[in-house]
């Protein structure tokens, strides 16, 4: 089973929350893998209960490193066996979907539904194998950077905190965001300091139906823009073909990456200039 950007609300807004000094830490009582009698709708589900139905503790060591932008279990997950000696042919409970949420106060980081439901009865035992379930970031490569996803699949599984980031810096490339090397420009970066983005919104309450269209940013997504009007220094060259932007930190590591549409010319002994709300990250 694949959680291909399955990250909940909560999961999304801590995310975005980095970028204004945030941090993202590992549950230090671990995580638990739940159940669920339905598909969960993000943070939305019902988690089984009853039968000696428990949730499955699981730790450090049970999730692979992330490999290009995929982490799996390495570890068999098993329930525990029903209980329904009373009545042994009758269907316990149904298992529709799942979750692994925070041991500590119940917050989910992922749900999916899975991928063909299954009914239990008296000592069935509920079980996922090895590497049945990957958590794929992949879907948003060309926006995300690899840097920051594997960062979060190690905070949120691996026990590996995000630290706060005091100034990201954004710097300008001739390419739009692709698959392939971005080429960046000598355009002295601009620094972005903690409070240069808004608090986390939906996507759609940020960008227009077209824009979320053109960008390949789902409605549903998360968000935050920009707060202030951005300006290069006084460029000391012309720069016939900027077309797109990323974030970076102060250690050079890739967060995220966008497009400026259409790409901009600019003169020598002139400024580019980002409007506020410009630059919009979405998760």
């Amino acid at each position: 089973m694949t959680i291909t950007n399955r990250m909940t609300t909560t999961l999304r807004d801590e995310i975005l929350s980095l970028m204004n000094g945030g941090t993202l830490e590992y549950d230090a009582a671990g995580n638990l893998l739940v159940l669920t009698s339905n598909a969960p709708a993000d943070e939305t589900y019902t988690a089984i209960t009853g039968f000696d139905y428990a949730d499955v503790a699981h730790a450090l060591g049970d999730w692979s490193p992330p490999t290009s932008r995929i982490g799996r279990n390495v570890t068999v997950f098993v329930f525990p066996a029903v209980s329904n000696a009373a009545n042994p042919d009758a269907v316990a409970y149904s298992a529709l979907g799942m979750a692994i949420e925070r041991a500590t106060n119940g917050q989910a980081l992922y749900t999916a539904p899975l991928q063909v439901g299954k009914s239990y009865q008296h000592l069935d035992e509920a079980a996922f194998r090895a590497e049945a379930i990957a958590i794929d970031f992949s879907d948003n490569s060309n926006r995300i950077g690899a840097a920051l996803t594997d960062a979060v699949y190690n905070a949120t599984l691996r026990g590996q905190t995000i630290n706060a980031v005091t100034a990201f810096y954004l710097e300008f490339t001739q390419n739009a965001p692709g698959t392939g090397t971005d080429t960046v420009l000598t355009i002295p970066q601009i620094e972005l300091g903690s409070g240069s983005f808004g608090a986390p919104a939906a996507a759609s309450t940020l960008l227009t139906a077209s824009e979320l269209t053109k960008y390949g940013i789902d409605a549903n997504a998360r968000a935050i823009a920009s707060q202030a009007e951005l300006r290069t220094e006084t460029l000391t060259q012309d720069y016939a073909e900027i077309g797109g932007w990323r974030i970076v930190t102060d250690s050079g590591d890739i967060w995220w990456r966008g497009v400026l549409s259409p790409a901009k010319y600019v003169y020598e002994d002139s400024q580019l200039k980002i409007l506020l709300g410009a630059i919009v990250l979405a998760i």
